[in-house]
Parts: C-alpha cells; structure tokens; sequence
C-alpha cells in the first residue's frame, strides 16, 4: 500500500490536501521553518474532511459521519505534531531520532484517519436511531472491514430494527471477532418485545436481503429475542 501524495488514488480517498500534508510533514518539520509548518497545520487542522470507507463525501455528510471524524482527526494532528513542533524549536540540531520519530507521526496520523474514519460507520449508524456504542464489542476494527454494500444491507437492517416499537434500542449488542482464516464472525443480538411469529413478521424481509448478502446467515428467533449471526471475508 502506498501512501503519501498516491493516497489520492487509495479506495478510502483521503483528499488529496491532506495527503500532501501528511507526505510532505518529516520535510517541513525537519527543514527548520517551524513557523511556516506551525501555520500550515493550524489551517489543515482547521479543513481536515476524511471520507469512511468507500462513501461519497456528499453522503458521508449526509449520515452525519464527516463532521465527527473532522473534529477526531484536528484532535489527533495536535496531539501528536504540536509537542514535537514545539520540542525541535528548543533545539539547534535535528538526529537522526528526530527524523525517525517524525516519520512514525506521519505514519501513525496516516492509519489512524483511515482506521478511526471507517469505524464511525458502524457506530453512527447505532447512536443515529438511539443505540448505544458501549454495546459494541469490534476491539479489533473488524466490522470497518465490511465493503460498501454490506455496510448498506447491514444499516438498512440496523436502522430497521432499532426504530421498531418492540425493540429496545438500548439492548442492542454486537461482536465482531476474526476467524483466524482471513474472515470475520460478527453477531447481533436484540431484545424483542413480540412473539417469534411477531419478529418474523416484521423483519423476514430484511432476513431475506441480508441472506443475499450473507450466505452463511443464522437467525434465531425466540419469543422477545433475535439473534442473527453471519461472517464475510476481511476486505
């Protein structure tokens, strides 16, 4: 995988601006004009829009996801860059640690935007209809490895679900966890408050869209309980 000025080229589409940014920022530092990197971060911080996955950025801002990842992303940039901008200005000489420390910035800011961008998905997609993230359980990142159309079919079911008057939001729980043979297992459990016919009734139809998508699908239905398991590969 290439980074720098190529990310353009990259499937999450980090703008080009930032990619500059991001490539060129070892150089900058390093060079001295301290001042000059000093202004052009604080005006990049300021504009940094990343695009989740393979979203449009129209749609990204639709769903809400562009202006939360914006304010982590202008959060991280000034963790991390502005104690070392203002160590190298105590300093006459730059090492050879210093470069190498501003190289591991660089790259860090570089995952950190694209892994931290593809998450939010998920969990904009639970809090947007009521649900909470702590009933979350991905501590791998696993579910921003979902491609485009599953995280559609996936969202349209979640959206579904959570805005069904018998179930509870706040009941919502989910794990995502690897296989260890390049594959994912993620499950979804929900509180119910109908009758196994009841939940079939209203939600078969979803069932049969996310069978499409995802062969594998187990759905267990319990009078007020549904569980649903299925696995995709890592993308």
């Amino acid at each position: 995988m290439v980074w720098g000025i190529g990310a353009v080229a990259h499937p999450h589409h980090v703008p080009a601006l930032v990619a500059a940014f991001l490539a060129a920022a070892p150089t900058l530092v390093l060079t001295g004009a301290s001042a000059v990197f000093a202004w052009t971060f604080a005006g990049l911080a300021e504009r940094v829009q990343i695009r989740a996955g393979s979203y449009s950025v129209e749609r990204a801002e639709r769903d809400g996801i562009a202006a939360s990842v914006q304010q982590d992303r202008a959060t991280i940039l000034a963790r991390d860059v502005a104690p070392f901008l203002a160590e190298l200005r105590t300093r006459e000489v730059v090492t050879d640690a210093d470069r190498a420390r501003a190289r591991a910035i660089a790259d860090g800011i570089r995952r950190s935007m694209v892994a931290d961008a593809d998450r939010t998905w998920f969990e904009h997609a639970v809090t947007v209809e009521g649900g909470a993230v702590t009933g979350i359980d991905d501590p791998d990142g696993l579910l921003a490895t979902l491609d485009v159309d599953q995280r559609t079919v996936v969202r349209t079911f979640l959206r579904a679900a959570l805005r069904a008057s018998t179930v509870d939001p706040a009941g919502l729980r989910v794990t995502a966890r690897p296989t260890g043979t390049g594959r994912v297992v993620t499950t979804i459990d929900l509180a119910v408050a109908d009758s196994d016919v009841g939940i079939h009734r209203t939600f078969d139809p979803y069932f049969a869209v996310l069978r499409v998508t995802f062969p594998d699908l187990d759905v267990a239905v319990r009078p007020s309980a549904l569980a649903l398991r299925f696995s995709y590969d890592q993308h």
